[in-house]
């Protein structure tokens, strides 16, 4: 009875074992209290195994035995709540220590990535402080280099200042001179005034001072450029001719089968075939009118000659359109029908003929003032005794296209 009014005696705890253990299980335990618990009830089930011997030995009342019974109810609850609580505190520690691991591994992540780029900042650190080195000699340099060429741009400079100031003090040393020169040169011309043996304009003026054998010769008919024509000069007792057209049979002979350009400025050799060129034909002619004279050969040795008063030649503006007056002579007049009209060569086509060049056509590709299209052909082909259009032909001569054996036109003052 004494060890039931001890238990009688006893305080109930606030609610079961399991109520506690879930408390338990809701808060954040430590190992040392986790232990005092242990021990506490493994104090409380030491007592109650001794109670329940002494109540059994005593009276085993039923009463005794159902309390004894509800004690090792709420004493297994609390056991049960005491492993659920270990096993709480044990899947705890196991989160911590995973975390902490997972942890301890990022930190060893970033402290190896921190070292990477450590090591990174550093080599561009000392790239960077190398190339600016590296620049830094560059420019010095390239100021040494810019400096010296500064200093010889400077003395060419000067040298070229001075080599102008030579220059000027020589220009006007010349000028002198050659004003000089000049002016005897005008006050010789001015004593010769009465001759033209200096610059003669044609064969008339050769003539004139002394030079009456035929040959080669040199004129100026351009006045402003004081250039000279080589020319066949015709030396007669009274007269010097100027030839502008020469055709006669060779062993080579000259092509005439020319553009413009060079039907206006001449081809061929004075001393066998060749053409004056128009421009410096139209020079002569603007001088004074010139008697024009054709001289020909047929391949039987007969010769005749035409003349004509009045012949000019007008400016390549109007193509060089011809002029001829009054004739005279043995041939026929074939002129007549080439007189106001415009040169025309295969490549510049300017004559009367609508349906086609003359020169292309008709007459060897030879440039000439040709109407529709032409009496005489004296730039055509160079053929041997035969009727052709094509060859060299005086045709009122023969009423007929046979060819020439030679043909020459010359001119003098009129």
């Amino acid at each position: 009875m004494y060890w039931l009014s001890i238990l009688l005696l006893m305080p109930r705890p606030h609610g079961n074992m399991a109520e506690l253990g879930q408390g338990i299980r809701n808060q954040d335990l430590s190992d040392h209290e986790t232990n005092i618990l242990q021990d506490t009830t493994q104090q409380v089930l030491n007592q109650m195994q001794e109670l329940k011997g002494v109540v059994l030995h005593t009276n085993k009342d039923d009463y005794i035995l159902l309390v004894i019974k509800a004690l090792q109810k709420d004493l297994t609850q609390a056991s049960e709540g005491i492993q659920v609580l270990q096993g709480s505190v044990t899947s705890q520690g196991e989160k911590m220590l995973n975390l902490i691991e997972d942890n301890q591994n990022y930190i060893q992540s970033l402290s190896e990535k921190l070292i990477a780029t450590s090591d990174i900042l550093t080599n561009y650190s000392k790239e960077l402080k190398d190339n600016s080195l590296y620049a830094n000699v560059k420019i010095e340099l390239m100021q040494q280099v810019c400096v010296s060429n500064f200093k010889r741009l400077d003395n060419k400079i000067n040298e070229l200042n001075k080599n102008m100031i030579l220059m000027q003090n020589n220009q006007e040393g010349l000028f002198k001179a050659n004003t000089k020169l000049v002016m005897k040169a005008i006050n010789d011309t001015q004593k010769h005034s009465h001759s033209h043996l200096s610059f003669p304009s044609d064969c008339q003026d050769l003539l004139v001072n002394g030079h009456n054998i035929d040959g080669v010769h040199e004129i100026y008919p351009f006045s402003e450029t004081m250039s000279s024509v080589p020319v066949w000069c015709d030396m007669a007792q009274t007269h010097g001719w100027t030839v502008l057209l020469a055709r006669k049979s060779q062993i080579v002979q000259v092509n005439f089968q020319h553009k413009w350009g060079r039907y206006k400025s001449g081809f061929g050799r004075p001393d066998s075939e060749y053409w004056l060129g128009l421009e410096p034909l139209r020079r002569i002619t603007k001088q004074h009118h010139q008697v024009l004279r054709v001289e020909v050969e047929d391949w039987d040795g007969q010769e005749g000659w035409a003349e004509y008063t009045d012949f000019w030649i007008e400016g390549e503006d109007q193509k060089y359109r011809l002029h001829v007056g009054n004739y005279t002579g043995n041939i026929g007049d074939a002129l007549k029908h080439h007189n106001g009209k415009k040169f025309s060569t295969f490549d510049q086509d300017n004559d009367d003929f609508s349906s086609g060049n003359c020169a292309t056509q008709w007459h060897g590709k030879g440039g000439f003032w040709f109407g529709v299209c032409a009496l005489t052909n004296p730039t055509g082909i160079f053929l041997e005794k035969q009727k052709s259009e094509m060859g060299i032909t005086w045709q009122p001569w023969t009423n007929s296209w046979e060819t020439l054996k030679k043909l020459v036109i010359k001119i003098r003052p009129q």
